[in-house]
């Protein structure tokens, strides 16, 4: 197997390519986190003296194990146990109350929870008295009557003489792990990622840019949000290095990338806006060029890009369209810097080999090449998209349109096989009868120099329609009027584009796991 081959990776598990990395380089630094280093050959005995110890407290293949725990070393060794163990890694949100991580710890049913002591706290008499298996994450600031109440110490587990892994045939269709959707319409489900999927996407990344053993990713996105995941895989795959930030901080970011050796990031739309707006808030009071760093290349789904390559001097990116059901970048494209500025709105790259996209209208009829509908994916081997979500088998059926996973997002194929991304159907505005793209329109609000974040929104129209809303957030120290916003507007869209109203905000509010404006709290 090479590295470099997507189609040869599809048939590997997570463990199998720790192993061979740790048969290859075992001194090789892997993982690097809060000023820890682990080498593959480190990596390997942690994961095998985890996963024997989770056995032995009952752990079997297909079990969850959930787990709410910042990102770092500890995070990254009980991934490849659980793993090895063939059962499936469940990370969730650290901030959720009582009430929402118990009602998701029912529906998962655990074979064991790693908690810190406050998310322990948490945990009602189900799960106290219950079968799972309760391991404190840290020892720091834990109650000591934890232990008298049957909770294990993970570092424990990691003590006394190494225990024989245990001998667990894993394959490549096998769930590894559960990445939760937003929640935004109810609680939120979890899309089973089979080894094949969460391997897929890393290997047709490294692919697209050509990644060595010689490069190190550096991730940053909370745990149970996909994102991470790129890098920390991405780097297995190559034989190279990851860096891991315990989460995401703009004013640290460049230090943290700079000092860490980085030099492949991956970011989505969010956070690249973010690291873009502060550096021109840095460039108006002249405070200094841009990041000193040897990145030389961004991953990224959205955003201003084109800006935030030229701004730091990063000389390739990957863009893509995708979603966590749709494989994680179902289209993806390696552009450079001066092909970035030439670029489409909306364009998304090929479609993956191991991936097929068809493009339907409203009757379920396909759509010629060029036209817009919606985006149904579906995989060319089993279990190259997610598998469905867990314990909701009507949720998974809604779906699926015929063997075709229903994206629920617009865009385009033209006559070349390029994938244009329009904009997701629930975003979709309706004014006087024409179809507002809003992902398109916020991009073009987002250029004009004084905006640092936007959102649009349809509202209802006395008339039965709908009209445009935009919430503007404006950069420290800049000024804009509703009118000045309109007349930038004004000769870049049509007419039934132009806002109804603008709204200016301080701030937005923001789904932690993504860093996504959550429209709903503007609404409200």
């Amino acid at each position: 197997m090479t590295a470099m081959d997507p189609l040869s990776c599809s048939h590997c598990t997570v463990g199998e390519l720790l192993a061979l990395r740790a048969q290859e380089s075992p001194d090789r630094p892997a993982y690097l986190s809060d000023g820890q280093v682990l080498t593959y050959g480190q990596l390997h005995r942690r994961a095998d003296m985890l996963a024997a110890a989770l056995a032995n407290l009952g752990v079997a293949k297909g079990e969850r194990v959930a787990m709410a725990l910042p990102n770092g070393i500890d995070m990254v060794c009980l991934y490849f146990a659980i793993a090895k163990l063939g059962a499936v890694n469940v990370f969730v949100n650290r901030d959720y109350d009582a009430a929402l991580l118990n009602e998701l710890l029912d529906r998962l049913q655990p074979a064991a929870v790693i908690l810190d002591s406050a998310n322990l706290a948490k945990l009602d008499t189900r799960f106290n008295s219950g079968p799972a298996v309760r391991i404190l994450w840290s020892d720091a600031n834990a109650d000591a009557g934890l232990a008298d109440a049957g909770v294990l110490r993970l570092h424990a587990l990691l003590s006394g003489s190494p225990p024989a892994p245990p001998m667990i045939d894993v394959a490549p269709t096998d769930p590894v792990q559960f990445i939760f959707t937003s929640g935004t319409t109810g609680l939120p489900k979890a899309c089973t990622l089979s080894h094949r999927a969460r391997i897929g996407v890393s290997a047709h990344i490294n692919h697209c840019l050509g990644v060595t053993r010689n490069d190190r990713y550096f991730v940053c996105l909370p745990n149970y949000h996909g994102n991470v995941f790129l890098g920390i895989i991405g780097a297995l795959l190559a034989g190279g290095s990851c860096l891991i930030a315990e989460r995401f901080s703009a004013s640290r970011y460049w230090h943290q990338a700079e000092q860490g050796q980085a030099t492949i990031l991956v970011l989505h739309a969010v956070p690249l806006n973010m690291l873009l707006a502060g550096a021109e808030e840095i460039r108006e009071k002249k405070a200094g060029p841009a990041a000193c760093h040897g990145v030389r290349a961004v991953v990224t789904v959205g955003g201003r890009y084109t800006q935030f390559m030229e701004r730091f001097g990063i000389p390739e990116a990957v863009l893509g369209y995708g979603s966590t059901e749709a494989g994680g970048l179902t289209s993806l494209a390696r552009i450079s810097q001066a092909e970035a500025m030439t670029l489409e709105a909306g364009y998304a790259g090929r479609v993956r080999s191991d991936l097929e996209v068809r493009v339907e209208g409203p009757d379920g009829v396909e759509m010629p090449a060029g036209c817009t509908g919606e985006l149904l994916v579906r995989p060319r081997m089993p279990h190259m998209m997610f598998s469905g979500y867990h314990a909701q088998p009507e949720a998974t059926a809604k779906a699926f349109r015929n063997g075709w996973y229903r994206s629920g997002d617009r865009g385009s194929l033209d006559a070349a096989g390029n994938l244009y991304f329009a904009g997701r159907d629930g975003d979709t505005v309706r004014v006087k009868g024409e179809a507002v793209p809003v992902e398109y329109l916020e991009g073009l609000i987002r250029e004009c120099g004084q905006v640092e974040d936007c959102a649009v929104i349809g509202v209802s129209h006395a008339l039965g329609d709908e009209e445009l809303r935009v919430f503007v957030q404006c950069g420290s120290g800049d000024s804009l009027t509703a009118d000045q916003l309109i007349d930038y507007l004004r000769p870049k869209v049509p007419k039934y584009m132009i806002p109804a109203s603008i709204v200016f905000v301080a701030s937005f509010p923001r789904s932690p796991a993504t860093m996504k404006i959550l429209k709903r709290k503007l609404l409200e």
